[in-house]
């Protein structure tokens, strides 16, 4: 870790953007930013036919780093999906068959392959599922079938008090995820999505996250549509015009890149 001119070690941070290729507005507020190398990475949902029609914008952009946004709650391109509870449900009483979740992990990773061309840099989950029981095994299993290893993973387990929602969402999994697969050592970015909050809450997780965290993000341009619709802009504003730049700056804070994922070395195999 680089030191400051007053001996003060920096840190360095993780800013993944979620949901690429669940619709277009998001979609231009990644690129936009990706351009602009103000993103670590962007998390992506492989199967929706944006991922292949914005493939080469994303790839254009050589340090940023390439999810797989595992997803078994949004329907992309018809497919079927389940609720948020439903899947909780399933995978705590142990209702998924293992076949089944190893299919839809293949699914998803050869829709990835085929769109971008090489395998994710990093594997996560929409809406966490990757850490749930059952779903988390057929994970580990499928990617050591495919890749002789385990890709990076990312943790939700977070190194301070950061809010109810974030420890209940590492509660549901986030410390039986292999830690040293992992490609962030503290994780940040959950609030209720109140949009007058978002800079608030960035400043809290800039000042309390630990060298080699992850703080996911969701801009995207308005959408009536879009759940999120009053967030994403306010995020995408903040990440665009400078601001969060600045407030880096300010704490010597320094963006991770595509090619840092390999600083920690990852498992050759499973435990």
């Amino acid at each position: 870790m680089a030191d400051t001119p007053d001996g003060t070690p920096s840190r360095r941070l993780w800013l993944i953007a979620d949901d690429f290729a669940q619709s277009e507005p998001i979609d231009r507020a990644i690129l936009a930013l990706a351009a602009k190398g103000l993103l670590s990475g962007t998390s992506i949902f492989a199967e929706s036919a944006a991922c292949r029609e914005h493939a080469p914008d994303l790839l254009a952009c050589s340090d940023l780093a390439l999810g797989l946004h595992f997803s078994l709650t949004q329907s992309i391109e018809g497919r079927l999906c389940w609720s948020l509870g439903e899947v909780w449900r399933r995978s705590y009483l142990q209702q998924w068959t293992m076949k089944d979740l190893h299919g839809f992990w293949h699914a998803q990773l050869d829709a990835f392959e085929q769109a971008i061309g090489r395998e994710p840099d990093y594997i996560d989950g929409h809406q966490h599922v990757h850490q749930l029981p059952q779903i988390r095994q057929a994970m580990l299993h499928v990617l050591q079938e495919r890749y002789g290893r385990i890709l990076p993973l990312r943790s939700t387990v977070t190194r301070s008090w950061r809010g109810f929602k974030a420890w209940v969402i590492q509660l549901l999994g986030g410390h039986a995820l292999p830690q040293d697969c992992c490609m962030n050592t503290d994780f940040a970015g959950v609030y209720h999505f109140e949009a007058s909050a978002f800079q608030r809450y960035m400043l809290h997780w800039l000042d309390s996250l630990s060298d080699q965290g992850l703080i996911m993000c969701h801009p995207g341009h308005y959408d009536r549509d879009d759940v999120l619709s009053a967030t994403r802009p306010v995020e995408f504003e903040a990440l665009a015009s400078g601001w969060f730049e600045a407030q880096c700056r300010l704490r010597d804070l320094k963006l991770l890149r595509r090619t840092d994922l390999g600083m920690n070395g990852h498992k050759e195999s499973m435990a």
